[in-house]
C-alpha cells in the first residue's frame, strides 16, 4: 500500500508534464519554448486590464539562439540563422555573419559632415563589435541567398503582423521582422550621410525578431537578445513594427 501511495504521489507531482497539449500538431510545438510576456509600455496600455496570459500557445519550433557574447550588435544575423537552422541548414550565427553578411565599417567625416554606409545595402559596422549599428531587410535577404543552402529570401513590406501570421506563420514558415528592443518606443540615434548624399538617422533601439506565433492578445517572437521566445501585446508590437517601416523577410526552400 505504501508503495502504491508513493508511486501515486510521484505521478501527480511529475507525470502531468509528459502529456502533449491539444491542438499542437498543426505547428512544430513539442515541447513549447519558454517565453516571457511583456507588461511594459504603460503609457500605451492599461496594465490593470491585461488578460490572463496563456501558459502555452502553439509556436513554431525555430532554434532559439542568443546573440551574446559573440554578436552583440548582430541580432539580424542571429535571427536569420535561427530560420536557416529551422530549415535544416548546418550553420552558426558566427559563420553566417563572418562569411555571408555584407558589412561596411566605412564611417568617416569630411567637410564637417559625417558619412557612413547604407543599412539597406550592408551591415553598418561590425556585428562582432558592441560599437556598431545594424542592417535592414534587403541585407539579410542578400546574405541568405549568398549561402550554399539553396534557400530563397523575399523582402516583404507593408503587411501587418497579423497578415504575416496568417499568410506565413500559420503555414509553418517563420518570418524575420524589424521592430525595437523590448518593443520600446523608437528614438532618433546618430545621423550620417549615405553614399548617395541622403542624410540618414539611425533608429535607436532597432532590433530583429523571428515571428513564430500568436494568441488572441499577443504576438510571439524568437528573440536573439535573450535566446528565448517572448510575447508582446499585439497593439504595441504592431506600432513598433510600423515604426521600422513594416519590413520583413520570408525565407523558404
Amino acid at each position: 500500500m505504501r508503495s502504491f501511495l508513493f508511486l501515486l504521489c510521484i505521478f501527480l507531482l511529475c507525470g502531468c508534464s509528459a502529456f502533449p497539449l491539444s491542438g499542437e500538431s498543426a505547428l512544430h510545438s513539442s515541447p513549447p519554448p519558454v517565453f516571457q510576456v511583456s507588461t511594459e509600455e504603460s503609457s500605451v496600455l492599461d496594465e490593470s486590464a491585461l488578460p490572463e496570459v496563456p501558459l502555452y500557445v502553439p509556436l513554431l519550433e525555430v532554434p532559439l539562439l542568443c546573440q551574446y557574447p559573440a554578436l552583440p550588435t548582430g541580432c539580424e544575423a542571429v535571427a536569420a540563422t535561427m530560420v536557416l537552422q529551422y530549415y535544416g541548414a548546418e550553420i552558426s550565427p558566427e559563420t553566417f555573419a563572418a562569411d555571408y553578411l555584407p558589412c561596411s565599417t566605412d564611417f568617416y567625416s569630411y567637410g564637417g559632415k559625417d558619412y557612413g554606409p547604407d543599412p539597406n545595402v550592408s551591415f553598418a559596422g561590425d556585428p562582432f563589435s558592441a560599437y556598431a549599428y545594424g542592417c535592414f531587410a534587403p541585407v539579410i535577404a542578400t546574405a541568405v541567398e549568398n549561402t550554399p543552402f539553396h534557400l530563397t529570401a523575399e523582402c516583404i513590406t507593408g503587411l501587418t503582423l497579423e497578415a504575416l501570421c496568417e499568410t506565413y506563420v500559420a503555414n509553418g514558415a517563420p518570418v524575420l521582422i524589424w521592430a525595437t528592443t523590448g518593443m520600446r518606443e523608437v528614438k532618433a540615434g546618430n545621423a550620417w550621410y549615405l553614399p548617395n548624399g541622403t542624410l540618414f538617422t539611425w533608429p535607436s533601439g532597432e532590433h530583429c525578431y523571428v515571428l513564430i506565433g500568436e494568441s488572441e492578445d499577443f504576438f510571439f517572437f524568437a528573440d536573439p537578445q535573450t535566446g528565448n521566445a517572448v510575447g508582446y501585446r499585439k497593439d504595441v508590437s504592431q506600432l513598433r513594427f510600423q515604426s521600422l517601416g513594416s519590413n520583413a523577410v520570408y525565407i523558404h526552400p
